[in-house]
């Protein structure tokens, strides 16, 4: 039974390929490549023929592949001006140039000259001098003199009436002893007056004003005004305020040393109280009548 079946088994496999043999054709055979080459071929070129650069290919398929140049095409509108550019760095200084020549010699210049005159003429009402310069001239006047009296300078004129003369006034020194004893110190110190003052309050119309002491009055009327910082005094008055008397018998006495009547100024006079330094000082004012 087993010979049997085996023939049996190879009878039937002879008989299925004699039928496929039968069936095999070019079509056939074309057919089943390239379903194949569809299913597989395609993703193994993609896998490993890709081409990413002309690298890839061959030279001459390159060439042959190339293609003439085309025509120019026609030129585009100019764009619009760029901005200006900065400023190049300066050049270096080029070489000194040949000097020009001489000019011709000047005319000589015409001496200044000079001439004083007196009187009156053109603006000048009190002389001065002419300047001559070639054709021209010009003057250089004389001021005008000055008044004399209140209204102008000093000139030997008195001071004006009601007007005030102020001023200060101060002496020291150092004593062996007081008054009267011998060795009494002495201090004394002169005033003049800017402008002499007429009539002289002296004698009769000087006070003297002591530290704190009251203001002098006349008649019941008041001839020294204000204080040793603002001396004032009445018309035809001297006031001598008094501000400092150290080491001083009694008070300072003021004097004319030039005699009763002087219009030109006064003096000062203090003696010492005892041994030490002695010092007197204030202000003065007066008032021309």
């Amino acid at each position: 039974m087993t010979s049997s079946n085996q023939k049996t088994n190879r009878g039937g496999t002879h008989t299925m390929f004699s039928m496929i043999r039968k069936r095999f054709t070019y079509a056939n055979v074309a057919m089943t490549l390239a379903l194949v080459f569809a299913m597989t071929g395609g993703a193994y070129a993609a896998k490993h023929y890709l081409i990413t650069s002309t690298k890839q290919i061959s030279p001459k398929v390159l060439k042959s592949l190339k293609g003439a140049n085309g025509k120019n095409g026609v030129a585009g509108a100019n764009g619009a001006q760029g901005p200006a550019g900065p400023a190049g760095p300066g050049g270096p200084a080029g070489p000194q140039g040949p000097g020009g020549p001489g000019g011709a010699p000047g005319a000589p210049g015409t001496s200044v000259t000079s001439s004083e005159f007196a009187g009156v003429k053109e603006k000048c009402k009190e002389g001065g001098s002419e300047f001559t310069v070639a054709a021209s001239k010009t003057f250089a006047c004389n001021g005008v003199k000055g008044k004399e009296g209140p209204e102008g300078t000093f000139g030997g004129t008195n001071l004006p009436h009601a007007k005030t003369l102020r001023g200060v006034w101060a002496a020291g020194g150092f004593a062996e002893a007081g008054y009267p004893t011998a060795g009494v110190g002495v201090s004394e110190t002169a005033v003049s007056f800017a402008l002499p003052v007429s009539p002289s309050p002296f004698p009769s119309r000087v006070e003297y004003i002591a530290p704190g002491a009251p203001l002098p009055e006349v008649a019941g009327k008041q001839v020294c005004t204000g204080s040793e910082t603002e001396p004032g005094a009445a018309e035809g008055y001297l006031c001598v305020f008094s501000e400092t008397e150290e080491n001083i018998f009694g008070h300072p006495t003021v004097i004319n040393p030039a005699g009763p009547t002087t219009a030109y100024g006064f003096a000062m006079q203090g003696f010492s109280s005892a041994k030490g330094y002695m010092e007197m000082a204030g202000t003065w004012a007066v008032t021309a009548e």
